[in-house]
C-alpha cells in the first residue's frame, strides 16, 4: 500500500492526470479530508499504458490521501521495477 498525503489549510483539489506505474488494474482509494475526517472518497481502477483525467473538485479540504492496491504486473514493460505506484500530472489545486 502506498500513500500520498497533500496537506495544507483548506483546499479544492480540482483534477489531475493518472496512470498504473506497474500493474494493470491497479485498485486506487482517494479520500479528502478536513481536520482528519473523510468529506469525499472515491475509487478507480488504473492500467499502465492508458491516462486517466480524475476530476474531483472537491472543495473545503486539508488531507488528500492516495491509497494503492493489487493489480497485475503488465508484461510489456521492460523496464526492472514493480509495485503498486502510480504516476500523476497536471495536478489542479486551488485555494
Amino acid at each position: 500500500m502506498q500513500n500520498i498525503n497533500i496537506t495544507n489549510s483548506t483546499f479544492t483539489m480540482n483534477s489531475f492526470i493518472a496512470a498504473s506505474a506497474w500493474n494493470d488494474n491497479l485498485n486506487i482509494y482517494i479520500s479528502g479530508l478536513l481536520h482528519g475526517v473523510a468529506v469525499q472518497t472515491t475509487t478507480l481502477i488504473l492500467q499502465v499504458f492508458t491516462k486517466t483525467v480524475v476530476t474531483l473538485n472537491w472543495s473545503g479540504i486539508d488531507t488528500m490521501t492516495l491509497t494503492t492496491s493489487g493489480g497485475t504486473r503488465n508484461a510489456n514493460i521492460s523496464a526492472a521495477g514493480n509495485g503498486e505506484f502510480i504516476a500523476i500530472d497536471n495536478m489542479l489545486v486551488t485555494h
